[in-house]
């Protein structure tokens, strides 16, 4: 018979579920840490990979980087990039096809970029593939395309870099577009009230520069460069915005602060020749005749000054003309009651087909000193209309009939036989008719005829009675008439085919230097009646226009070290040149990553090389 101890075997069983729990216990921990690790090395990977997306995507801006440099680059070499074929098309590899960028972790980066110019009216593009490839798991790619457009200087109206001024209560500032169909082909359309606009623009760029409008009527908007539009001013007269802001008013949609614009110094043209004109100071047109132009079709022409009193230096219509002023003293004077810089354009219609043509005129004279504007003198673009009545030659053909009728005998005693038959015949006589029928090549029909009564006499000479009867004879004569201009009228033309820049260099004008006292700016100055139409670009000159007389005004655009107003002067931005692209450069106007398969399969034949 055997005996348990009950105590000993309750002791062990639970001792068996203590290590039943235990090994769960360890499995589940075994379990969880093995899940733990698989998702730190998920992670991690994750996070190497999201790493090496950022990487791909700067590498991909740094090869879009490169090909805007190349496409605003003024020497155009594009060095070390192929062309594929298309016209105006480039493409590369950054570093190069057989080297790669290191990158932290041990990857390596390669960057393809294609390049197209713009083509007609396709805008220029760039498209630029990053590849990163790690040391482990599949290469990473981001695809890039940029449409780029020109950044036209023009879209601003006036822009003083330390500060616009505006004193009186005349002034006034608005817009309007002379070119609406941006077609250069077709004829500007001249400001008036019809298309006045409320588009103004104006802009300080520095820090400290202030914006004070008085009781001008500005149209537009204003943007200052600091941080704050306190720094926009406006007198109790005065509004910035748009039509019919209330006096005294600054529209919180039309004003702006944090503005910045790049606005270097433009320098003439190097590497033309130039022709010298010595001082430009009696009546000229250019071109001359004999002169020529350069390779690019321009004439370049220098001058040691130009000084107008009461004459005018003309450029013709369908004409693109240069003028380098170098002179740092007055460089450009134009005043009296005819001095004058114009510029010419014309829009001629034909007078037989109704068909017209514009023709412009067009002139960038650059300067290192003053220029002034006095008096009744005018710097600006000037469109004639004209009639034109082309040449013509008129062919005639004439038909003339001549007729002899009514032929008798004339006797001895003078009498026409009446049966006195022992007269002695001495003659004859007739009626001669003669008919001119007169076809011109235009279709005009004339016929003119006349009748005579003739006696031809033996004693003349005749031996016989003319035969009675019709002959013809055909004659054909020319007129010509030389072709011939009349002139029906003139406006005031486009402001971008005159632009007037102001060379002097920050450092010859001391724009860093703190000391106002040693500010050694230009001055391009408009007082009086004086009236512009142009683009006056010229970063470090004071511009005033001062006065506006009766009759003066300012159409275009003013950039200038400063802008001041003062009087009765009116200030009309043209809008259409914001789409000019002189001078200008390319700027991205839309960006788009290319995630999808179909996006990227568009332009994988031009990025698989």
């Amino acid at each position: 018979m055997h005996s348990y101890n009950r105590t000993s075997f309750s002791l062990a069983r639970r001792r068996g579920s203590v290590l039943t729990v235990a090994l769960i216990f360890a499995a589940v921990i075994a379990i969880s840490l093995g899940s733990f690790l698989q998702l730190a090395t998920t992670a991690t990977k994750l996070s190497y990979r999201t790493h090496y997306q950022g990487v791909a995507m700067n590498i991909a801006e740094s090869g879009l980087e490169q090909a805007m440099w190349e496409l605003n680059s003024s020497d155009g070499t594009w060095s070390d990039w192929a062309a594929p074929g298309a016209s105006g098309a480039h493409r590369t590899t950054f570093p190069s096809a057989i080297t790669f960028y290191e990158v932290e972790g041990g990857a390596k980066a390669q960057v393809k970029v294609y390049a197209q110019e713009k083509i007609g009216s396709s805008p220029a593009w760039i498209v630029a593939r990053a590849i990163v490839s790690p040391p482990k798991g599949a290469a990473i790619e981001k695809w890039v395309k940029v449409t780029l457009q020109k950044r036209s200087r023009g879209n601003i109206g006036g822009l003083g870099r330390d500060g616009i001024v505006s004193s009186g209560n005349q002034v006034v500032m608005g817009s309007w577009n002379s070119d609406p169909d941006n077609d250069p082909s077709t004829p500007p359309v001249p400001y008036s009230d019809a298309v006045a606009n409320d588009e103004m623009a104006l802009a300080t760029t520095n820090f400290d520069a202030t914006l004070s409008s008085g009781n001008a009527d500005i149209n537009g908007t204003a943007a200052v460069g600091s941080d704050t539009t306190d720094a926009i001013e406006v007198g109790s007269q005065g509004y910035i915005g748009p039509f019919g802001t209330p006096a005294g008013t600054k529209d919180p949609n039309s004003i702006s602060a944090n503005f910045s614009a790049d606005i270097p110094v433009e320098e003439a043209p190097t590497g033309k020749t130039y022709v010298d004109l010595a001082s430009i100071s009696s009546g000229l047109t250019l071109p001359r005749p004999g002169d020529t132009p350069e390779s690019d079709g321009i004439y370049y022409y220098k001058a040691d000054e130009i000084d107008l009193n009461d004459a005018a230096l003309a450029i013709s219509a369908g004409h693109e003309v240069v003028i380098n002023v170098p002179n740092s003293g007055t460089a450009v004077s134009i005043g009296g009651n005819g001095g004058a810089i114009q510029v010419n354009s014309a829009l001629v219609t034909n007078t037989q087909t109704g068909a017209t043509s514009y023709s412009a005129g067009k002139l960038k004279l650059y300067t290192n000193g003053d220029l002034t504007i006095s008096g009744q003198g005018t710097v600006v673009n000037v469109v004639t209309s004209q009639l034109y009545t082309p040449p013509t030659s008129v062919l005639t053909n004439t038909t003339t009939t001549t007729t002899i009728s009514n032929v008798q005998n004339v006797y001895g005693n003078g009498q026409m036989a009446q049966g006195k038959s022992n007269e002695t015949v001495i003659g004859w006589s007739y009626t001669q008719t003669i008919t001119n029928t007169s076809v011109t090549s235009t279709g005009t029909t004339t016929t003119n005829t006349s009748s005579s009564t003739y006696q031809t006499l033996k004693a003349s000479g005749a031996t016989a009675a003319p035969p009675a009867g019709s002959t013809e004879s055909t004659a054909t004569t020319e007129s010509t008439t030389p072709a011939s201009y009349t002139d029906t009228g003139t406006y005031v033309g486009q402001a971008d085919n005159l632009r007037l820049y102001g060379t002097r260099s920050d450092e010859d004008a001391n724009t860093d230097d703190d000391d106002p006292s040693n500010d050694d700016a230009q001055s391009f100055k408009i007082s009086g009646n004086g009236s512009l139409s142009a683009v006056v670009y010229a970063p470090n000159a004071d511009v005033e226009a001062k006065g506006g007389g009766n009759s003066g005004f300012v159409y275009g655009s003013l950039i200038g070290k400063s802008l001041k107003f003062t009087g009765n002067d009116c200030f009309y931005y043209d809008e259409s040149l914001g789409n000019s692209d002189d001078g200008a450069r390319l700027g991205i106007e839309d960006w788009d990553e290319m995630v999808s398969y179909a996006d990227r399969n568009t332009y994988s034949s031009y990025m698989n090389f």
